[in-house]
């Protein structure tokens, strides 16, 4: 998912789509450290994708002292203000309730949960052998594997999606590194 200014970042992560534009916001935040919306939107994404503990490092970090600096003498504050509103009552109006994914989520949400018995990870491991090239690999088994924080196994299966989808290459070599990163840096991963 290609996303350019941040209220398409606050559209996106309200939409249910944090893990899409987790790559673009985390880049976001290492190109300028002292954005601290970047820093917060970010935050916020991994709370939505489910990376609870990664998201209270970065909420963390978003905390220190406020950077010093002078205010631009040419600012407006007002005018800025009312832009950042306007724009933010645009994307509040995307997803406005009579959109049919939202009627189906709302529906999703007031089902009853599911009777069917857990599957028993350890039988999983039996069943996959990612470096077997004629297992099926798809985005949704990558996103079993991070909720499972193997983030090392769910890094193989984006590279595996990345050599098979060239117009998605891009995306989910992204999301490989990024779990690559995360599976040398969590303990247990």
């Amino acid at each position: 998912m290609t996303i350019t200014t941040k209220e398409q970042a606050i559209a996106a992560i309200r939409k249910g789509q944090a893990a899409q534009v987790l790559p673009t916001l985390l880049q976001w935040r290492v190109s300028d450290p002292h954005d601290r919306s970047a820093s917060y939107l970010y935050a916020w994404a991994l709370e939505e994708a489910g990376f609870h503990a990664e998201a209270a490092g970065v909420w963390d970090t978003c905390r220190g002292p406020e950077p010093e600096a002078d205010p631009p003498i040419e600012a407006v504050p007002i005018k800025y203000t009312y832009e950042l509103a306007a724009n933010l009552v645009a994307v509040w109006t995307l997803d406005g309730g009579d959109d049919p994914i939202d009627q189906m989520i709302a529906h999703l949400n007031a089902a009853p949960a599911s009777d069917s018995p857990e599957i028993d990870p350890s039988l999983m491991h039996d069943l996959v052998d990612l470096d077997d090239e004629s297992t099926i690999v798809s985005p949704t088994f990558g996103r079993i594997l991070v909720a499972q924080h193997k983030y090392a196994e769910a890094a193989v299966v984006y590279r595996r999606l990345a050599e098979g989808s060239p117009d998605q290459r891009d995306t989910y070599l992204a999301e490989a590194e990024r779990l690559t990163l995360l599976a040398q840096t969590m303990p247990g991963s």
